[in-house]
């Protein structure tokens, strides 16, 4: 059960009535830098919507949610299931990367997603375009660099032309 989670649910969290986290992704953890089982969620995670624990768990339907872990720049976005008469809430999310918070900055590689995720696919036609862009990159300075050493051989074979009877 404990793979099955972790390979289909990476950002997983299964969390109490009373705040403790019961059952976290590893992809979750490892972008946290330490096992959150056991812990309070609201010593781990800053809610910005809804704004709280508290207030997720009052929520009558499914909803948005949005949270970051402490002291990361780290977002999360999606959906929660509360099992009320069970005593606990089901949260499934999934990170968000942009232009500030990289696949890097994350501590994550693609191999921490899903298969069968939309994000694998995403990161890994972002991943591709940075290497290209990387590369054109190099080429230009390449490029560069070999225009300067003509001009500076032009340059001379002028200058030597000049001297010459």
């Amino acid at each position: 059960m404990i793979l099955l989670k972790d390979s289909l649910l990476p950002f997983l969290l299964i969390v109490d009535l009373d705040g403790t986290i019961i059952s976290s992704g590893k992809a979750i953890d490892k972008v946290a830098g330490k096992q959150l089982e056991g812990q309070n969620i609201e010593d781990v995670v800053d809610f910005i919507f809804p704004s709280s624990f508290e207030f997720l768990c009052s929520l009558k339907k499914r909803s948005l949610v949005k949270f970051s872990l402490k002291n990361r720049d780290f977002v999360l976005k999606g959906d929660f299931k509360l099992f009320k008469e069970d005593g606990f809430l089901v949260l499934i999310s999934t990170p968000i990367f942009n232009s500030v918070f990289t696949l890097k900055d994350s501590n994550l590689n693609l191999n921490d997603f899903p298969e069968n995720s939309i994000m694998a696919e995403y990161l890994f036609l972002v991943e591709s375009n940075q290497r290209a862009i990387s590369e054109a990159f190099r080429l230009v300075e390449n490029v560069k660099q070999k225009n300067k050493s003509l001009t500076i051989v032009n340059y001379l074979l002028l200058k030597f032309r000049k001297l010459k009877p």
